[in-house]
């Protein structure tokens, strides 16, 4: 405790991490705890990067931090000063995490079990991530059941010949469980291309991007390019495709609907 008191507030968290055989977040925390903040002087390096632009990661990382992290600690991490952290939270329209009051918590237990998470957090007025941490938090039991080795063992031999609608029913979870699963077992290289999967990617192919359609069939993007070559499917070139290839409704929906089928829902 002591090391950290007299480092913490000059040393790189990293550093420190591996001085004291912990991780980053563990430091970070007990130095909340005990009230520690960084010395601001030894930002002034960084204000010569203060012309610097963000990257994607860099702002992929703020939106992900920000509600719950100190600015000063998100600053460490990005190797940017605490008012530069500040003024792109502003432009991305970011903002701190509310604490959660007792009738707030009352009525998330009450309501757990019978509303999804999209329910709550309207109900609540929150966003999606605030309703499932706080129900980490609170150890309140997760909505999905995690995979057993029965489930493991059912789904990988139903795999090669069964709908991933059918394999869904008989496990009780969703098509999109079902073949996000599959993908990390590996087993989407092995899947059979039935006569029902052929005519749905026809119908799919150019109103779906790679990414899509790999996640709405369970298979690898390396999958879905050569169905689509052996099919003889092609997408228009940049230079001969339209303006708008969707109707105007779906392309306000960068990741909703291919036409009639929610790509949540573009399952086998």
């Amino acid at each position: 405790m002591a090391i950290l008191t007299e480092l913490y507030p000059r040393c790189n968290n990293r550093d420190l991490a591996g001085r004291l055989g912990r991780s980053e977040w563990a430091v970070v925390g007990k130095a909340r705890g005990l009230g520690l903040t960084k010395d601001c002087r030894r930002n002034r390096r960084r204000w010569a990067d203060r012309g610097r632009p963000w990257s994607s990661q860099e702002r992929s990382l703020l939106q992900t931090l920000y509600p719950t992290t100190p600015n000063e600690d998100i600053a460490e991490q990005l190797d940017r000063t605490r008012n530069a952290v500040q003024m792109k939270a502003r432009q991305l329209g970011l903002r701190k995490m509310e604490f959660w009051s007792e009738q707030e918590d009352q009525r998330l237990r009450e309501a757990y079990r019978v509303c999804s998470y999209g329910e709550l957090a309207r109900r609540l007025g929150r966003t999606l991530l605030a309703v499932k941490a706080r129900a980490i938090t609170l150890n309140l039991e997760p909505k999905v059941a995690p995979w057993t080795g029965d489930d493991v063992h059912f789904l990988r031999e139903a795999y090669a010949t069964m709908d991933i609608d059918a394999i869904a029913a008989t496990l009780g979870r969703t098509g999109a469980a079902v073949a996000k699963k599959a993908r990390e077992m590996g087993l989407v290289c092995f899947r059979h291309w039935s006569d029902r999967d052929i005519r749905k990617l026809r119908q799919l192919y150019l109103r779906c991007t790679i990414q899509e359609l790999a996640d709405a069939f369970g298979r690898s993007c390396d999958s879905i390019r050569a169905k689509a070559a052996q099919l003889e499917l092609s997408k228009p070139s940049s230079s001969s495709q339209p303006e708008e290839t969707v109707p105007p409704g779906d392309a306000a929906r960068s990741v909703g609907v291919c036409r009639d089928w929610p790509l949540a829902s573009c399952r086998i």
